[in-house]
């Protein structure tokens, strides 16, 4: 140990057995935005002819027009970017992040960063991760965050330019979930050992 919190290692199968890998703090807003999917509701209606047609309805929604389900955190506003940056922070290094970071890097964070902090947060939560060197690590980044349930899209070619304004907040955001939700998984452990 390196004198910080202890890891509790998160088995990905066990993590799948639970009801829920969001953490509590993300839940509601996410519930929400479940609720007013873009899904169309449908009506039923007399035409002149005497056949019924369907219409549809489109609702306020968390997807985009694409269909893509959107982030209903505000992930490009700067004091939702800053508190995500300090968090990560905080988080990598009380449990040994042994690479340099600072606020001032991740303002702009080059792609060896990105692998990095990233590689980092995976072997947080199953320590026995290590990159397939026949692999793109931006493929195994998105595979990953799929596979433990992250709710929202991020594209392989985003994650080639992650320092990008465009693209930045979008992979804060999910380096953010991935913080919660390995402090959401210690404190489950926390409880259960109790």
């Amino acid at each position: 140990s390196l004198g910080g919190p202890s890891r509790v290692p998160v088995n990905p199968q066990k993590n799948q057995n639970r009801s829920s890998s969001i953490p509590p703090s993300k839940r509601n807003s996410l519930a929400a935005s479940n609720r007013n999917s873009n899904l169309s509701s449908r009506h039923s209606t007399a035409a002149s002819n005497g056949r019924k047609s369907s219409t549809s309805i489109k609702r306020g929604s968390a997807y985009g027009s694409n269909g893509i389900k959107s982030d209903p955190r505000p992930i490009t506003d700067k004091s939702f970017m800053k508190q995500s940056i300090i968090a990560l922070i905080q988080y990598v290094t009380s449990y040994g992040y042994e690479h340099q970071i600072s606020a001032k890097i991740l303002t702009c964070p080059s792609g060896r960063d990105f692998t990095n902090i990233m590689g980092f947060l995976f072997r947080q939560y199953d320590p026995a991760w290590q990159p397939n060197p026949s692999t793109r690590f931006e493929d195994e980044a998105v595979s990953f965050l799929k596979a433990i349930g992250y709710p929202f899209t991020l594209s392989k070619s985003s994650l080639q330019s992650v320092g990008a304004p465009q693209t930045w907040p979008r992979v804060l955001a999910a380096m953010s979930w991935l913080v919660e939700l390995l402090m959401y998984d210690q404190e489950v452990a926390k409880f259960e050992d109790e």
